[in-house]
């Protein structure tokens, strides 16, 4: 776990090595959202890392890779 957020609708957020994971307050369960960043001429995987999880007034989310 790189980053942990809780937004408006109490769903939490937990931003990790590999992507998003989604804690759904109203169904009770995790989601996994991988985030697919490989650049094919160098095989580099960067980027994939969420360190930061942000809500902004209008309930858009900004994530930091």
């Amino acid at each position: 776990m790189l980053s942990l957020f809780q937004d408006r609708n109490d769903n939490i957020w937990v931003g990790t090595v590999s992507g998003i994971s989604i804690l759904d307050a109203n169904l009770q369960f995790f989601k996994h959202y991988v985030t697919a960043v490989t650049s094919p001429e160098t095989n580099d995987k960067s980027g994939k890392e969420v360190y930061s999880l942000f809500e902004d007034r209008n309930n858009n989310l900004w994530i930091g890779t």
